[in-house]
This record gives structure tokens, C-alpha cells and sequence, in this order.
């Protein structure tokens, strides 16, 4: 199975939308069955969980857990206008916990949540697609958590090269079709690129640079498979510079192109 599957496999999106709330627009007290995230773009309300409540404004977020009693509200006179991104799978405990979220402390900051409303749409969009789907949902939550989580302290790990390896397999599968190279996940796991190199070679026993364009193909394959996209988009969704980069990647690693593997499946 292929990296793309697997992936739809283990994530799912369960929600994702924005609103501009009315003045005292309230939710709860009430409890959801996967975790949500909310990040406010403006106005002010309240969040309350686990027997604490939070004032919140722009550029923060709360997060709810599978299971939690939660209420929100929005103020009176300034209501919030926020988004959301909900989600569920094997895979999402550990998304969480990468994207530095604590259910002991369940709000975090930003530092420009509205950066973020793209992705929320986005999102929506590929749930509503019968092009996309939810791989293209779940490609888009990837970005959402990688971003939140930039800031994030660093959990402790008994294992900081698996953690490394870890973070930077998220850190490629969320920013494939943004062209993401070597440097841009060395920046992102804070090692240089020899050390990079080696957290790979442990743990993979290939290079970053091998390591992408593996993944490349099997999101290109994927796409091939299971959707109807055009060559032109669906290099794009894979970080080629085109139609042409894809078929000459695409004889390189398999030795066929890529319209006679679509033929076969």
C-alpha cells in the first residue's frame, strides 16, 4: 500500500468550516467524538475545559478531545470569528502530541491565524470533492497541524533520531506539493543536513533526497490510481515542475510513464 493510502487510512477529517458567530453564539456544555481545533481570527469569547476557563481573542486556538465536556461563547459585543479543523484515526493521538497540543493546557498561540483559513477551506473543499477526497483533506490537516506546531516546545523523546525521522516524514508528506527540498526539512527538525543525512540513513537506510522522491512517486501513483486529475495537476500535487519532471521522475523509478501505469490500473 502505497504512502498516500496509508495515509487516508489513518487520518480522517471529520469536520472543517468557518463562521463569523453571532454575539453570545454558544456551544456545549457537550462532548465531541474526535478532536477539534479552533483558531480565532478575531473578536473575543470564552473556552471552557477541565474545570478551567480561558479568555481567548485573536491569534489563539483551543483544542477539544475525543470524549471532553467543553462550552464555548462568544462575547456580547465582540464576537468571535473563527475556524475549525476536526479529525480522528490512529494517527492523530501522535499528530497531536508533534504539534506540541496538551489536554492539561488546551489553548495555545499563533502568529497569524488567519494564514491559516486557506487550509480550513481547503479542507472542506477536498471532503466535498469526488476529485481529491479526503486524501486531499487529510493532506490539508497535515499543513494545518505542522503549522500549529511549529512554535511548539519539543516533547521529550527516548529516542531523539526515531523522533527526528518522525517529525520530518510529516514534515514531507504535509508540504509535497509545495516542492519541499532537503533544506526546508532540515530547517523544520533543527539539524543540519548532514545530520539529516544520517537520522535517515539509520533509520531508512536511504537519503532525505531518496526519501522524497519516493514519496513523490507513490502520491503520483496514488493520484493516477484513484482520481481523474490531469498529468499537469497532478505534478503539482506532488511537487514536480511540471507534466514533463513527473514522466521523466515517474520512467526513472518504476520504468514505465505515467499514462501507461494508469492504463494498467
Amino acid at each position: 500500500m502505497d504512502e498516500l493510502a496509508q495515509l487516508a487510512q489513518q487520518i480522517r477529517v471529520d469536520a472543517s468550516g468557518v463562521q463569523d458567530c453571532a454575539p453570545g453564539h454558544q456551544w456545549g456544555p457537550a462532548v465531541r467524538p474526535y478532536y477539534l481545533i479552533h483558531l480565532i481570527f478575531s473578536g473575543r469569547g470564552t473556552f471552557e475545559a477541565g474545570g478551567r476557563k480561558y479568555a481567548l481573542g485573536p491569534n489563539q486556538g483551543f483544542i477539544i478531545y475525543p470524549g471532553a465536556l467543553t462550552v464555548y461563547r462568544a462575547d456580547e459585543s465582540a464576537p468571535w470569528s473563527y475556524g475549525w479543523m476536526g479529525y480522528s484515526g490512529d494517527l492523530a493521538p501522535m499528530l497531536t502530541r508533534k504539534a506540541g497540543l496538551k489536554r492539561e493546557n488546551p489553548v495555545f498561540n499563533l502568529e497569524n491565524a488567519e494564514a491559516l483559513r486557506a487550509l480550513i477551506l481547503g479542507a472542506e473543499r477536498d471532503m466535498a470533492s469526488l476529485r481529491m477526497g479526503m486524501a486531499g483533506a487529510a493532506g490539508g490537516l497535515l499543513r494545518f497541524l505542522a503549522h500549529i506546531g511549529q512554535n511548539a516546545p519539543e516533547a521529550p523523546s527516548d529516542d531523539p533520531a526515531d523522533d527526528y525521522f518522525q517529525r520530518a516524514q510529516w514534515y514531507i508528506q504535509a508540504n509535497l506539493d509545495n516542492g519541499v527540498g532537503v533544506a526546508d526539512v532540515a530547517r523544520f527538525v533543527g539539524l543540519c543536513r548532514s545530520q539529516l543525512f544520517r537520522v535517515f540513513r539509520a533509520a531508512a537506510g536511504c537519503s532525505p533526497r531518496q526519501w522524497i522522491a519516493q514519496c513523490r512517486l507513490s502520491r503520483a501513483q496514488s493520484l493516477l490510481s484513484e482520481s481523474h486529475l490531469g498529468l499537469e495537476e497532478i505534478a503539482r500535487s506532488c511537487g514536480y515542475a511540471g507534466a514533463a519532471q513527473l514522466g521523466q521522475s515517474f520512467r526513472r523509478l518504476t520504468g514505465q510513464s505515467p499514462g501507461a501505469f494508469r492504463r494498467r490500473k
